[in-house]
């Protein structure tokens, strides 16, 4: 029995670098869009928590409507969009249209093929999209009466999202993002240095008390860390009202995490959302990955790899420069830096699910997953509830 297509899920990002949406398509081993459903079962399962529409209320999710296997969204009704792509074989492309739009999915036009769309359907559509790869801001002008947003696809570097903004396109798709921009930043502010010492003295399993008084020091830091831990990502069945209280339920080691975490998302000011988000997703989705495959405390490790793989990009620090302020273990550094050691194949499989629309990294992401005993579907619903989980907390 041949495995099932791999994921690939891209974020789509409006001119302020927020996240609105996410473009998703399944692809085979070659790299090819696969000729089948599951896009419809994947969104509607996401996980116990509730479908992916239910955890991103403000979100849309853009999909190949060969891919979608149900007539009508089985959920999010209205920010369920099919893009129009092939059209071949179909008589009446305007009645399709009017038949998708009534079950309640939204339509985006695929503007790369060069094919000419009835003016009825172009009403019809919300988004239009072209790939900036395969011909062009040159078609973005060729609709008349459109009222709808353009979508630049195949946005991979920095310079060519500003370039795209430039040329009137509404939103960008992609993980461009994740690129660094060059230069370093010079004040990370005393949040940073909170965050970095209180990380040392859980790593220390100092004193609470030692601890405590570092957090005094900066109520809104404490008020975080509480929020984070009492998410409902986090799964607690009772509420943690003090610091105290939470390293007597969690222990040090989980403490670490959570610190990781608001390490991460210090930096947000100076760090677009959507690249914070996405340091958080690497972060869950290495520790679902690795679920079945370490124990308590190597999740926590994996989590701290994953959100950490961007942190040079998010903070505009060499990544050399924050591990050495920050203890995070020999297997980490080799994650980290060399892609090596216990955590590294988990690492670099996450970092391929977000290339899969390079050929060679959907057969590597591929060959990750099977030395890793992980099959195509637990890695596809696990990307789903990272990304869900990470907008939760971002929100």
């Amino acid at each position: 029995m041949s495995e099932a297509p791999l994921l690939l899920k891209e974020p789509v990002v409006n001119r302020n670098r927020e996240t609105v949406g996410y473009s998703m398509s399944l692809l085979s081993e070659s790299g090819e869009r696969a000729p089948v459903g599951g896009i419809s079962a994947l969104l509607a399962r996401t996980a116990e928590f509730g479908s992916f529409f239910d955890r991103l209320p403000a979100h849309f999710v853009l999909a190949d409507a060969s891919q979608v296997e149900s007539e009508r969204p089985l959920v999010g009704s209205g920010r369920y969009v099919l893009e129009l792509l092939n059209t071949d074989g179909v008589e009446d492309i305007s009645a399709l249209a009017r038949t998708w739009r009534g079950a309640g999915y939204g339509l985006c036009l695929d503007l790369t093929s060069g094919q000419e769309w009835p003016t009825e359907v172009i009403q019809q559509c919300a988004f239009a999209r072209v790939d900036l790869q395969h011909g062009g801001d040159q078609l973005r002008g060729r609709l008349r009466g459109f009222s709808g947003k353009y979508i630049a696809r195949g946005v991979s570097t920095n310079s060519s999202f500003d370039a795209a903004v430039r040329a009137g396109f509404d939103l960008c798709q992609g993980y461009f993002f994740t690129e660094p921009k060059g230069g370093h930043a010079n004040a990370v502010g005393a949040t940073y240095s909170s965050i970095v010492a209180l990380m040392k003295l859980a790593k220390e399993d100092a004193p609470i008390g030692r601890i405590e008084e570092v957090l005094k020091r900066d109520a809104a830091l404490s008020f975080r860390l509480l929020r984070y831990i009492n998410s409902a990502g986090f799964g607690l069945s009772c509420e943690i009202q003090s610091f105290r209280h939470a390293v007597t339920v969690l222990g040090y080691q989980n403490l670490h995490k959570w610190l990781a975490l608001l390490l991460v998302t210090a930096a947000k000011k100076n760090a677009s959302s959507a690249l914070v988000t996405t340091a958080i997703a690497r972060g869950r989705l290495a520790e679902l990955l690795g679920h079945d495959l370490f124990d308590a405390q190597d999740r926590d490790n994996l989590f701290i790899t994953g959100a950490f793989s961007l942190l040079h990009v998010i903070l505009q620090m060499p990544l050399e420069q924050i591990t050495e302020q920050v203890t995070l273990g020999e297997a980490v550094n080799e994650a980290l830096f060399q892609r090596t050691g216990p955590y590294g194949p988990l690492l670099e499989l996450v970092e391929r699910l977000e290339r899969l629309s390079q050929s060679e990294s959907v057969k590597r992401a591929s060959d990750l997953a099977m030395s890793l005993n992980l099959t195509h579907d637990e890695v596809n619903r696990a990307q789903l509830e990272a990304q869900a989980w990470a907008e939760g907390l971002s929100r």
